[in-house]
């Protein structure tokens, strides 16, 4: 009888001081790539109730600038009737659990255009990824883990070129399919296609003059 009863309050105790994982809500998914779900970077805050979602989600002034430069870049020297540029975590399936956003990419004109009307995620890799920052949450890997999986999925599938703008640091890192990966300062230029050489440290400096002026 004593033994029933002190088994009895063992067990309310594990109970009482068992505390069960939180649920991960869905919206705080950012990615899934080769079956690996990566999260928002933040979210752990918000889940904890320690910043709202709409906190995480947006990107930092130097992102979204860059981004802005390079686009801008790319639609005077590269749209036309040959390319389509899209921007804003565009959403891309790549076949079962692979769901891959992106900060500015550069389509094949023909392939993508009847595609965007549809309201889902488009099913065509583009020619080139360009990113800016990683914008995941890293608990359970490393930066280069990630980068190093995202872009070897998306040389798999038929992306000709992926870069990688690194804000901190200041580099550029330059992928291609059985080429050697590449790091390279702001300051040099990087080809895009078509012989289009992307220079940051430059259309940084052309901003500031247009500031000054």
């Amino acid at each position: 009888m004593t033994v029933a009863v002190k088994e009895k309050s063992k067990k309310a105790v594990k109970e009482a001081t068992t505390i069960k994982p939180k649920k991960i809500p869905e919206d705080f998914i950012y990615e899934i790539i080769e079956g690996k779900i990566f999260y928002r970077k933040g979210f752990r805050d918000v889940v904890d109730k320690r910043k709202e979602i709409e906190e995480i989600i947006g990107s930092t002034g130097l992102q979204s600038y860059l981004v802005g430069l390079v686009l801008q870049f790319l639609f005077k020297n590269l749209e036309g009737k040959k390319y389509k540029m899209l921007a804003i975590e565009l959403g891309n399936n790549l076949g079962l659990r692979n769901n891959i956003l992106y900060a500015i990419v550069i389509f094949d004109r023909k392939s993508i255009l009847h595609k965007l009307k549809e309201v889902k995620y488009v099913k065509t890799p583009p020619l080139v990824s360009i990113e800016v920052d990683v914008r995941t949450d890293l608990e359970n890997s490393t930066e280069m883990d990630y980068i190093k999986k995202k872009t070897d999925k998306l040389l798999e599938v038929g992306v000709v070129k992926v870069f990688w703008i690194l804000c901190q640091p200041k580099l550029i890192m330059v992928c291609e399919k059985e080429k050697d990966w590449v790091l390279i300062p702001f300051y040099k230029s990087f080809t895009v296609l078509e012989s289009i050489k992307v220079n940051l440290d430059q259309l940084l400096r052309e901003e500031e003059k247009l500031s000054e002026a």
